[in-house]
């Protein structure tokens, strides 16, 4: 019964709406509406944790890393601006897209500066927990390198950073299959590399290769990406050209996402070369001033990102060190193992006793630790 309330109680949401500039960039700019939801009851008295929507990432994924934290904590999502029917009409005219203005509208610079916004008239000058994977996690790293001051804590699983892997050289596994690209699916591929938990690094080419098209065969490899996520949706283009353009300017034959980023994303990239606009990233130079309160986590076995990423990137931006575990880059063995929200718990109450409990629950299972 308890259980039955407990998931009931998660469902039992509200919707609000915060009024934000179209363009954060224009003084007096029109305002067009944000929609955020608070998930279960809301406390003032409490910490709240932010979710926040990416074109990359489904809610079935940001559900499963947030449930149960609403016992302890306030949990609002915001939905972006991505629904946006007022910026839409700006950027199609005469049913043509203007990809320039695509950009402009639609840019993380102008996401970030949108969730300040809501964070202000949900809690005004209250400090927010983060939580977020993937391409959304990289989402809300880019918002903590803009407002360090509004951070208390971060969780971030396995964050989309291309430009750290791609600018030191380093490498994963997924090169193995690059040479049989003609014969993968570029949507799939990518797709399995956000999913599996395969170590591809002890597998020849070949085995590799059959560990791609038997992975799909396996009931438990689920399709919601595919069935959730519309890469024909403008800020979905979007998402995929900011995160192509960390990636790097030029193809790499050796890495078949790399490539299948920029094919996805090329009206903005012929956009780009007509006219060059400015690109906005994530503000390495401005370290966060909330060192002890971060976790990442991510996986020895990421086919998108190397490892190595994460080490770099705790030292640029002046976090703790991350867990690598022996997972891939959806962390789907951890997930399964149902630990993430006791480790989550854990992290975020500083309840050293839960670390140790679920840390040797995770060797236990072969998780963690990791041999480097």
């Amino acid at each position: 019964m308890l259980s039955i309330l407990l998931f009931f109680s998660w469902f039992t949401n509200q919707q609000y709406q915060v009024m934000v500039p179209i363009d954060h960039q224009l003084q007096d700019s029109k305002k067009i509406p944000i929609t955020y939801t608070i998930i279960g009851d809301f406390d003032k008295n409490r910490e709240s944790i932010f979710l926040v929507d990416d074109p990359l990432l489904t809610w079935d994924e940001l559900f499963d890393i947030a449930k149960g934290l609403q016992e302890k904590w306030n949990i609002v999502r915001v939905h972006g601006r991505q629904q946006s029917e007022e910026i839409k009409k700006l950027v199609v005219q005469n049913e043509q897209v203007n990809w320039k203005l695509a950009y402009r509208f639609y840019n993380q610079q102008q996401a970030v500066m949108d969730l300040e916004y809501v964070r202000k008239a949900i809690v005004g000058d209250q400090k927010i927990i983060l939580l977020g994977q993937g391409s959304a996690a990289a989402g809300l790293l880019h918002y903590s390198t803009n407002y360090p001051e509004s951070v208390s804590k971060s969780v971030w699983l396995s964050p989309l950073i291309l430009d750290v892997h791609k600018n030191l050289g380093f490498f994963t596994p997924i090169h193995k299959l690059s040479r049989s690209n003609a014969l993968l699916n570029p949507l799939l591929l990518f797709y399995f590399s956000s999913q599996t938990s395969l170590n591809l690094r002890d597998l020849s080419a070949d085995e590799s290769l059959w560990g791609y098209f038997s992975s799909f065969l396996f009931p438990n490899f689920q399709y919601a990406f595919l069935r959730n996520v519309h890469l024909e949706d403008i800020a979905t283009q979007v998402r995929l050209f900011e995160h192509s353009y960390a990636f790097g300017l030029a193809n790499d034959q050796r890495h078949p996402f790399g490539n299948w980023l920029r094919e996805a994303s090329s009206d903005l990239w012929v956009a780009h070369q007509k006219e060059r606009f400015d690109v906005y990233g994530i503000r390495y130079d401005q370290p966060m001033e909330v060192q002890e309160a971060t976790l990442i986590l991510a996986g020895k076995f990421d086919l998108l990102v190397s490892y190595h990423s994460y080490e770099v990137l705790s030292e640029l931006v002046r976090m703790n060190k991350p867990i690598i575990i022996n997972d891939g880059h959806g962390l789907t063995a951890l997930h399964s193992s149902g630990l993430l929200p006791d480790l989550i718990h854990a992290f975020l109450t500083n309840d050293a006793e839960g670390k140790v409990r679920v840390f040797e629950e995770m060797k236990r299972l072969g998780l963690y630790p990791a041999r480097k």
